[in-house]
Protein backbone atom coordinates (compact mmCIF):
# COMPACT_ATOMS: atom_id res chain seq x y z
CA UNK A 1 0.00 0.00 0.00
CA UNK A 2 1.17 3.60 -0.78
CA UNK A 3 2.12 5.67 2.00
CA UNK A 4 -0.59 9.15 1.94
CA UNK A 5 0.56 12.64 2.13
CA UNK A 6 -1.82 13.06 4.61
CA UNK A 7 -3.73 11.65 7.72
CA UNK A 8 -6.55 12.82 9.51
CA UNK A 9 -7.41 11.92 12.74
CA UNK A 10 -10.53 12.36 14.03
CA UNK A 11 -11.57 11.15 17.83
CA UNK A 12 -15.24 10.53 17.94
CA UNK A 13 -17.63 10.64 20.55
CA UNK A 14 -21.15 12.28 20.54
CA UNK A 15 -21.68 14.87 17.58
CA UNK A 16 -23.80 12.55 15.33
CA UNK A 17 -25.02 15.55 13.34
CA UNK A 18 -22.37 17.14 12.73
CA UNK A 19 -20.38 13.95 11.39
CA UNK A 20 -21.21 14.08 7.69
CA UNK A 21 -19.80 18.03 7.06
CA UNK A 22 -16.51 16.64 8.71
CA UNK A 23 -16.28 13.87 6.96
CA UNK A 24 -17.57 15.32 3.77
CA UNK A 25 -14.48 18.69 4.23
CA UNK A 26 -11.85 15.56 3.91
CA UNK A 27 -13.34 12.96 1.64
CA UNK A 28 -14.79 15.40 -0.97
CA UNK A 29 -11.91 16.98 -1.03
CA UNK A 30 -9.82 17.17 -5.29
CA UNK A 31 -7.00 16.22 -3.22
CA UNK A 32 -7.52 12.53 -2.98
CA UNK A 33 -4.46 11.26 -1.24
CA UNK A 34 -5.24 10.99 2.21
CA UNK A 35 -6.42 8.50 5.05
CA UNK A 36 -8.79 9.43 7.55
CA UNK A 37 -8.71 7.82 10.91
CA UNK A 38 -11.79 7.95 13.22
CA UNK A 39 -11.67 6.55 16.60
CA UNK A 40 -14.78 5.84 18.19
CA UNK A 41 -13.82 6.32 21.84
CA UNK A 42 -17.29 4.02 22.76
CA UNK A 43 -19.80 6.82 22.03
CA UNK A 44 -23.16 6.60 22.76
CA UNK A 45 -26.04 6.47 19.76
CA UNK A 46 -25.19 5.60 16.41
CA UNK A 47 -21.31 7.11 15.76
CA UNK A 48 -20.16 3.40 15.47
CA UNK A 49 -22.29 2.27 12.90
CA UNK A 50 -21.84 5.72 11.19
CA UNK A 51 -18.11 5.16 11.29
CA UNK A 52 -18.17 1.65 9.99
CA UNK A 53 -20.80 2.92 6.96
CA UNK A 54 -18.48 5.10 5.87
CA UNK A 55 -15.18 2.98 5.97
CA UNK A 56 -17.35 0.53 3.28
CA UNK A 57 -17.91 3.24 1.13
CA UNK A 58 -14.47 4.71 0.88
CA UNK A 59 -11.17 2.42 1.57
CA UNK A 60 -9.07 5.72 2.86
CA UNK A 61 -10.94 5.40 5.65
CA UNK A 62 -9.79 3.69 8.75
CA UNK A 63 -12.20 2.83 12.06
CA UNK A 64 -10.65 2.39 15.11
CA UNK A 65 -13.08 1.28 18.24
CA UNK A 66 -12.17 1.54 22.02
CA UNK A 67 -13.24 -0.88 24.04
CA UNK A 68 -13.58 1.31 26.75
CA UNK A 69 -14.05 5.50 26.86
CA UNK A 70 -10.75 6.94 27.71
CA UNK A 71 -10.93 10.34 26.27
CA UNK A 72 -9.93 12.98 23.66
CA UNK A 73 -6.00 11.98 24.24
CA UNK A 74 -6.55 8.50 24.29
CA UNK A 75 -8.40 8.15 21.25
CA UNK A 76 -6.29 11.08 19.41
CA UNK A 77 -3.04 8.64 20.25
CA UNK A 78 -4.79 5.13 19.13
CA UNK A 79 -5.37 7.18 15.64
CA UNK A 80 -1.37 8.45 15.48
CA UNK A 81 -0.19 5.21 16.24
CA UNK A 82 -1.88 3.56 13.34
CA UNK A 83 -1.39 6.07 10.76
CA UNK A 84 0.39 5.94 7.56
CA UNK A 85 0.70 9.87 5.85
CA UNK A 86 3.93 11.58 5.39
CA UNK A 87 1.98 14.60 7.02
CA UNK A 88 -0.75 13.99 9.77
CA UNK A 89 -3.20 16.52 11.07
CA UNK A 90 -6.42 16.80 13.65
CA UNK A 91 -9.74 17.63 14.27
CA UNK A 92 -12.62 18.05 16.40
CA UNK A 93 -15.70 15.45 15.23
CA UNK A 94 -17.82 18.94 14.89
CA UNK A 95 -15.09 21.03 12.91
CA UNK A 96 -14.46 21.11 9.49
CA UNK A 97 -11.44 21.96 7.00
CA UNK A 98 -11.68 24.83 4.39
CA UNK A 99 -12.19 23.44 0.57
CA UNK A 100 -9.01 22.86 -1.08
CA UNK A 101 -7.14 22.77 1.72
CA UNK A 102 -4.97 19.52 1.33
CA UNK A 103 -4.18 20.68 -2.25
CA UNK A 104 -3.20 24.39 -1.31
CA UNK A 105 -1.04 22.79 1.65
CA UNK A 106 0.96 20.08 -0.16
CA UNK A 107 1.77 22.24 -3.29
CA UNK A 108 3.01 25.02 -0.56
CA UNK A 109 4.97 21.86 1.01
CA UNK A 110 6.95 20.92 -2.13
CA UNK A 111 7.67 24.52 -3.86
CA UNK A 112 9.36 25.11 0.09
CA UNK A 113 11.12 21.44 -0.04
CA UNK A 114 12.23 22.43 -4.21
CA UNK A 115 13.66 25.37 -2.50
CA UNK A 116 15.56 23.86 0.67
CA UNK A 117 15.33 20.14 1.09
CA UNK A 118 15.49 20.21 4.66
CA UNK A 119 12.17 18.39 6.15
CA UNK A 120 9.84 20.11 7.46
CA UNK A 121 8.56 19.40 10.64
CA UNK A 122 5.67 21.63 10.95
CA UNK A 123 3.42 23.65 8.32
CA UNK A 124 1.59 26.26 10.26
CA UNK A 125 -1.66 27.85 8.97
CA UNK A 126 -4.40 30.08 10.00
CA UNK A 127 -7.86 29.41 10.95
CA UNK A 128 -11.06 30.41 11.74
CA UNK A 129 -13.57 30.52 14.53
CA UNK A 130 -17.22 30.88 14.47
CA UNK A 131 -19.80 30.41 17.13
CA UNK A 132 -23.44 28.61 16.89
CA UNK A 133 -26.12 30.29 17.72
CA UNK A 134 -24.65 33.52 18.55
CA UNK A 135 -25.09 36.29 16.56
CA UNK A 136 -21.51 37.88 16.32
CA UNK A 137 -19.61 36.99 13.07
CA UNK A 138 -16.50 34.34 12.56
CA UNK A 139 -12.97 35.40 13.61
CA UNK A 140 -10.24 34.95 11.49
CA UNK A 141 -6.90 33.72 13.57
CA UNK A 142 -4.56 35.19 10.80
CA UNK A 143 -1.30 35.04 13.24
CA UNK A 144 1.67 37.14 12.69
CA UNK A 145 4.67 34.75 12.59
CA UNK A 146 7.77 36.97 13.33
CA UNK A 147 10.44 34.73 11.77
CA UNK A 148 13.44 33.17 14.15
CA UNK A 149 16.68 34.76 13.10
CA UNK A 150 18.97 34.24 15.70
CA UNK A 151 19.20 33.72 19.87
CA UNK A 152 17.72 30.66 21.88
CA UNK A 153 15.36 28.85 19.78
CA UNK A 154 13.57 27.88 22.96
CA UNK A 155 13.27 31.86 24.24
CA UNK A 156 12.37 32.75 20.51
CA UNK A 157 8.83 29.69 20.97
CA UNK A 158 7.75 31.04 24.68
CA UNK A 159 7.76 34.32 23.55
CA UNK A 160 5.81 34.07 20.69
CA UNK A 161 3.29 32.34 22.59
CA UNK A 162 3.64 34.99 25.24
CA UNK A 163 2.32 37.33 22.26
CA UNK A 164 -0.41 35.28 21.17
CA UNK A 165 1.83 34.66 18.04
CA UNK A 166 2.35 30.48 18.23
CA UNK A 167 -1.00 29.11 18.04
CA UNK A 168 -1.90 26.06 20.06
CA UNK A 169 -4.46 24.60 17.47
CA UNK A 170 -3.23 21.48 16.45
CA UNK A 171 -5.96 21.03 13.75
CA UNK A 172 -4.13 24.08 11.97
CA UNK A 173 -0.86 22.43 11.96
CA UNK A 174 0.31 19.66 9.41
CA UNK A 175 2.86 17.83 11.05
CA UNK A 176 5.62 15.46 9.88
CA UNK A 177 4.30 12.05 11.07
CA UNK A 178 8.12 10.70 11.37
CA UNK A 179 8.95 13.82 13.32
CA UNK A 180 5.89 13.11 16.03
CA UNK A 181 7.31 9.14 16.16
CA UNK A 182 11.21 10.46 16.36
CA UNK A 183 10.31 12.28 19.52
CA UNK A 184 7.81 10.25 20.93
CA UNK A 185 5.20 12.56 21.02
CA UNK A 186 1.93 12.10 22.36
CA UNK A 187 -1.28 13.56 24.00
CA UNK A 188 -1.38 13.56 27.60
CA UNK A 189 -4.68 11.92 29.25
CA UNK A 190 -4.25 13.97 32.49
CA UNK A 191 -4.90 17.19 30.49
CA UNK A 192 -7.98 16.24 28.52
CA UNK A 193 -10.12 18.86 27.21
CA UNK A 194 -6.89 21.38 26.89
CA UNK A 195 -4.94 18.87 25.59
CA UNK A 196 -3.50 20.99 22.60
CA UNK A 197 -1.61 23.34 24.30
CA UNK A 198 0.81 21.20 26.02
CA UNK A 199 1.43 18.90 22.44
CA UNK A 200 1.54 22.41 20.34
CA UNK A 201 4.30 23.99 22.74
CA UNK A 202 6.36 20.51 22.40
CA UNK A 203 5.94 20.33 18.96
CA UNK A 204 7.53 24.06 18.99
CA UNK A 205 10.12 23.28 21.05
CA UNK A 206 11.51 20.20 19.48
CA UNK A 207 10.93 21.49 15.49
CA UNK A 208 13.44 21.86 13.75
CA UNK A 209 12.16 23.46 10.73
CA UNK A 210 8.75 25.30 10.41
CA UNK A 211 7.04 26.58 8.09
CA UNK A 212 4.11 29.59 8.39
CA UNK A 213 1.62 29.83 5.77
CA UNK A 214 -1.13 32.45 5.47
CA UNK A 215 -3.79 29.98 4.11
CA UNK A 216 -6.78 29.31 6.18
CA UNK A 217 -7.04 25.37 7.09
CA UNK A 218 -10.15 24.92 9.16
CA UNK A 219 -13.24 26.25 11.35
CA UNK A 220 -13.26 26.08 14.55
CA UNK A 221 -16.71 26.07 15.67
CA UNK A 222 -17.79 27.22 19.45
CA UNK A 223 -21.07 24.99 20.66
CA UNK A 224 -22.44 25.45 24.11
CA UNK A 225 -21.62 21.26 24.11
CA UNK A 226 -18.15 21.24 23.04
CA UNK A 227 -15.23 19.54 24.80
CA UNK A 228 -12.83 23.17 24.49
CA UNK A 229 -15.61 24.59 26.19
CA UNK A 230 -16.08 22.69 28.97
CA UNK A 231 -15.89 24.53 31.92
CA UNK A 232 -16.64 21.99 34.78
CA UNK A 233 -14.43 21.26 37.82
CA UNK A 234 -12.54 18.46 36.81
CA UNK A 235 -12.10 20.16 33.23
CA UNK A 236 -10.64 23.30 35.11
CA UNK A 237 -8.31 21.12 37.12
CA UNK A 238 -6.79 19.64 34.11
CA UNK A 239 -6.05 22.90 33.11
CA UNK A 240 -4.25 23.62 36.18
CA UNK A 241 -2.24 20.37 36.03
CA UNK A 242 -1.09 21.33 32.49
CA UNK A 243 0.07 24.97 33.59
CA UNK A 244 1.78 23.61 37.35
CA UNK A 245 4.14 20.97 34.64
CA UNK A 246 4.64 23.91 32.63
CA UNK A 247 5.37 26.12 34.95
CA UNK A 248 7.94 23.72 36.63
CA UNK A 249 9.33 23.15 33.46
CA UNK A 250 10.22 26.40 32.40
CA UNK A 251 11.63 26.91 35.86
CA UNK A 252 14.14 24.04 35.20
CA UNK A 253 15.41 25.33 31.90
CA UNK A 254 18.34 27.24 31.08
CA UNK A 255 17.54 30.60 29.68
CA UNK A 256 17.37 34.25 29.99
CA UNK A 257 16.00 35.65 33.58
CA UNK A 258 13.50 38.10 31.45
CA UNK A 259 12.13 35.29 29.23
CA UNK A 260 11.78 33.15 32.30
CA UNK A 261 9.86 35.59 34.59
CA UNK A 262 8.29 36.51 31.32
CA UNK A 263 6.85 33.07 30.41
CA UNK A 264 6.15 32.49 34.54
CA UNK A 265 4.28 35.58 34.49
CA UNK A 266 2.08 34.44 31.69
CA UNK A 267 1.27 31.03 33.14
CA UNK A 268 0.71 32.64 36.22
CA UNK A 269 -1.66 34.73 35.03
CA UNK A 270 -3.71 31.62 33.53
CA UNK A 271 -3.75 30.04 36.38
CA UNK A 272 -5.42 32.96 38.49
CA UNK A 273 -8.16 33.35 35.92
CA UNK A 274 -9.13 30.00 36.56
CA UNK A 275 -8.88 31.23 40.18
CA UNK A 276 -11.35 34.10 39.83
CA UNK A 277 -13.60 31.51 38.14
CA UNK A 278 -13.76 29.36 41.66
CA UNK A 279 -13.79 32.89 43.95
CA UNK A 280 -16.89 34.17 41.53
CA UNK A 281 -18.73 31.11 42.73
CA UNK A 282 -19.90 30.95 39.33
CA UNK A 283 -21.97 28.11 37.89
CA UNK A 284 -19.94 26.20 35.26
CA UNK A 285 -21.32 23.64 32.37
CA UNK A 286 -20.45 19.78 32.54
CA UNK A 287 -20.93 18.63 29.44
CA UNK A 288 -20.07 14.30 30.34
CA UNK A 289 -22.49 13.39 27.37
CA UNK A 290 -22.19 16.35 25.58
CA UNK A 291 -24.84 17.78 26.87
CA UNK A 292 -24.84 21.22 28.01
CA UNK A 293 -26.05 21.49 32.00
CA UNK A 294 -25.36 24.97 33.32
CA UNK A 295 -26.65 24.08 37.08
CA UNK A 296 -23.70 21.99 37.91
CA UNK A 297 -21.85 24.70 40.86
CA UNK A 298 -17.93 24.64 41.06
CA UNK A 299 -16.47 21.74 43.74
CA UNK A 300 -14.49 24.76 45.58
CA UNK A 301 -13.20 21.98 47.61
CA UNK A 302 -11.85 19.86 44.97
CA UNK A 303 -10.20 23.09 43.84
CA UNK A 304 -8.77 24.21 46.48
CA UNK A 305 -7.21 20.65 47.47
CA UNK A 306 -5.50 20.90 43.49
CA UNK A 307 -4.46 24.38 44.11
CA UNK A 308 -3.04 24.52 47.69
CA UNK A 309 0.49 22.85 46.80
CA UNK A 310 0.43 25.11 43.53
CA UNK A 311 -0.02 28.05 45.02
CA UNK A 312 3.45 27.86 47.14
CA UNK A 313 5.65 28.44 43.84
CA UNK A 314 2.54 30.18 42.03
CA UNK A 315 2.81 33.13 44.32
CA UNK A 316 5.97 33.81 44.08
CA UNK A 317 5.58 34.74 39.90
CA UNK A 318 6.41 37.88 39.07
CA UNK A 319 2.87 39.35 37.79
CA UNK A 320 1.10 42.58 38.96
CA UNK A 321 -1.91 40.35 39.01
CA UNK A 322 -0.84 38.31 42.55
CA UNK A 323 -0.90 41.90 44.18
CA UNK A 324 -3.95 43.25 42.42
CA UNK A 325 -6.32 40.73 42.95
CA UNK A 326 -5.09 40.34 46.34
CA UNK A 327 -4.21 36.55 46.77
CA UNK A 328 -3.85 35.78 50.62
CA UNK A 329 -7.61 37.29 51.38
CA UNK A 330 -9.00 34.95 48.65
CA UNK A 331 -7.46 32.22 49.87
CA UNK A 332 -8.73 32.94 53.44
CA UNK A 333 -12.11 32.86 52.04
CA UNK A 334 -12.22 29.65 51.37
CA UNK A 335 -10.17 28.62 54.23
CA UNK A 336 -6.88 27.57 52.48
CA UNK A 337 -4.37 28.99 55.26
CA UNK A 338 -2.42 32.44 53.69
CA UNK A 339 1.06 31.47 55.70
CA UNK A 340 2.75 31.24 52.34
CA UNK A 341 1.47 33.61 50.44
Amino acid sequence: MNRPFFSIVIPCYGAEEYFGKTTNSILKQSFVDVELILVNDCSPGNVAQMCDELAEKDERVKVLHRETNGGISRATNDGIDVAMGEYITFLDNDDYFEEGIFQKVYDKIKNCLAVDNMPIDIFQCNYRETYEGESRSSIDRAIRYPPYISGDYKEYVLMRRIRKQLPCSNASKFVRLDYINKINLRFKPRYDSFQDFDFAMRLYLDAERVEYSEIFSYVHIHRGSSVSNDLSTDACINRINQWTDWFDYVEGIIISDKVKRAFLAYMAKRMLQIWKLVQSGKRCKDNIDKVAVYNTPVNTEKYVRYLRPSFKRWVKAPHRALEEWRLSHKLRKVGVPSTFG
